[in-house]
């Protein structure tokens, strides 16, 4: 028998010895796989690349969906904070107008003694 490193029973190979064994060898993978065993392994593999086909397809899908609700997201934050910013401004005003007519109010008001 031939062991890894190329030596059949503890003495060295020549080239007949070789590839009289490498002959051999080939004369016994010649008939291991069978036109059927080729077609059910065909068949697998289209199958195979039909679902991987389908998972591409499905992560493509999603990935383009992410995105959209990204940006979807990313614009509904940018509104939240511009009408957060006109809020507090207007909120700003109303009550600096507010404080400005209470005092000219209670400042005109006889009913305070002045």
């Amino acid at each position: 028998k031939n062991n890894m490193n190329g030596k059949t029973n503890g003495r060295r190979m020549d080239s007949n010895t070789y590839q009289s064994e490498l002959e051999e060898l080939s004369k016994i993978l010649v008939n291991q796989v069978e036109d059927a065993d080729l077609l059910r392994t065909s068949e697998q593999i289209k199958v195979l690349n039909a679902k991987t086909s389908d998972i591409m397809t499905e992560i493509q899908t999603r990935m383009t969906r992410i995105r959209a609700h990204e940006q979807s997201a990313r614009r509904n934050s940018e509104n939240l904070a511009w009408s957060s910013k006109v809020e507090t401004l207007m909120f700003a005003v109303i009550s600096g107008f507010q404080v400005y007519t209470m005092r000219k109010w209670l400042l005109q008001n006889s009913l305070l003694g002045r």
